[in-house]
């Protein structure tokens, strides 16, 4: 496989080229790990000219894809072929990226992404940072599966609300309970 790479301000294409099997997942996991580091957390795969994919790649893929977002970043798809589409179709997990026709498009889809990001208050506290960026990550897989109709939100928030009810009630037969224990202890003496 044959992978270049053009940075652009917002993120970075990688052209794949040829096929994408267990030794070249490997490479590009390599790759994109190495992207990382120099802080280039918004990638754009042109998987147009990939003729085959395996089971590895789509492990990789998606171990890949979670490290991009644990950093705040993201992945989207260039144009992957009909058959690579109906391959990552298995498990759905096609669904878990974002596809574009043009890679315009998908550079510009970062700068959503990055708005978001900016908008939250970053600490130089590190736990502060590891919460934040699985803030991202939830928030980011919470929008794909709403946009993807597989997830209904007003169904969460009524869950949420109904739960949150109850375990408000218990809290309150709690402190009722003790409430009523303290009030019999003070009889007693």
């Amino acid at each position: 496989m044959r992978i270049i790479r053009k940075d652009h301000d917002l993120g970075s294409i990688l052209e794949l080229q040829g096929e994408l099997g267990k030794n070249e997942s490997k490479e590009l996991t390599t790759f994109i790990e190495k992207m990382l580091e120099e802080k280039r957390f918004y990638v754009v795969l042109d998987i147009e000219q990939i003729r085959f994919m395996d089971s590895q790649a789509i492990i990789a893929l998606l171990r890949i894809n979670r490290e991009v977002l644990g950093h705040g970043g993201g992945i989207k798809l260039f144009r992957p072929k009909k058959v690579v589409q109906q391959f990552m179709n298995i498990g759905h997990v096609l669904e878990l990226f974002d596809r574009y026709e043009t890679k315009i498009e998908a550079i510009r889809a970062f700068d959503e992404v990055i708005k978001r990001k900016d908008s939250f208050e970053v600490s130089g506290n590190p736990l502060a940072q590891a919460g934040r960026n699985q803030r991202i990550v939830l928030m980011r897989l919470l929008e794909i599966l709403i946009r993807k109709e597989i997830f209904d939100l007003n169904e969460f928030n009524n869950e949420i609300t109904q739960s949150t009810h109850l375990v408000l009630r218990l809290f309150r037969k709690q402190i009722e309970a003790n409430r009523l224990k303290s009030c019999e202890s003070g009889a007693d003496r």
